[in-house]
Order: structure tokens, then sequence, then C-alpha cells
């Protein structure tokens, strides 16, 4: 699977940059704080951005909470897709987790991740995918989710 944001133009770019500080600046201060000490104007503040543009991504703190485990387990399920049905779903599972990550860590100009990990990594990193599905459901139940086009 390649990387998205490679085949976005600008304003798309931007759109998901602006989605990603909200998020990462809710989850932020939810760890910080205490999920019933954050409010939306809180996190507007960090993300530097306006009330308008808050809700223009998100219906609910908790929404914007969960939103990056959400669009991760997002990623990570249509690189499952991608991958023929005849190989072993563990395999595919870990090794779409890996590909999610190693794609994250070279948008982000790091080093790029081996390839020859132990099992437990493969079992961390697949844990992780799992957890992912689990905190979209919670974002579901809190407040809603919608989606952002």
């Amino acid at each position: 699977m390649t990387d998205d944001s490679t085949l976005l133009g600008r304003r798309e770019r931007k759109k998901l940059a602006t989605r990603h500080a909200l998020s990462s600046a809710a989850l932020q201060l939810a760890v910080e704080r205490g999920l019933e000490n954050v409010t939306i104007e809180d996190i507007t503040a960090r993300a530097d951005v306006s009330l308008r543009t808050f809700r223009n991504y998100f219906a609910s703190k908790y929404e914007a909470i969960c939103a990056i485990a959400a669009d991760r387990a997002r990623h990570i399920g249509a690189s499952l897709l991608e991958r023929p049905a005849s190989g072993p779903l563990w395999d595919a599972i870990v090794n779409a987790v890996l590909q999610h990550y190693q794609e994250a860590r070279q948008a982000l100009d790091l080093a790029p991740v081996q390839n020859n990990h132990s099992v437990t990594e493969r079992a961390a990193a697949a844990e992780t995918a799992v957890r992912s599905i689990g905190y979209f459901s919670t974002a579901r139940e809190l407040g809603g989710m919608q989606s952002v086009t």
C-alpha cells in the first residue's frame, strides 16, 4: 500500500495535518489532565485553531481523542484488504501493522524500520492493531464518529 499523503494535493495534505494536530492535542491533553478535565476549547488552543475548525473535523472531544487510533485501524484494514486471501491471516495482520508503522516513520523522515523483527515485536505490533480497532468502537460508543471528506 502506498502512502496516501504522496498522492494528495496540498489542500488535502493540509486538512490531514490539521486533523492530526487536533487529534494529537486532544490525546496529549487527556493524558496530561485526565479526560474529564479537557474541553474542546483547550484542544483548539493547543492546536492553534478556531472552534469552528474543530467542528469541521470532529463532533466531540471523544472523537478527536480516538481519531489517531481510528485512522490507524482504517489504514491497516485497507492494507489487509490488498493482500491475497490465500496467506495466513496472522502473518497478514502482522505485516500490515508493520507496514503502517514503517510508512509512518518514513513520512516523519525517521530511519526505516528493519524487516527482521523478533516474534515479540511482531506480536506487540499485532496487539496494537487489535487495540486500535477497540479504540474505534469506543469512540462510536462515547460520542459518535463522523467522516471527514
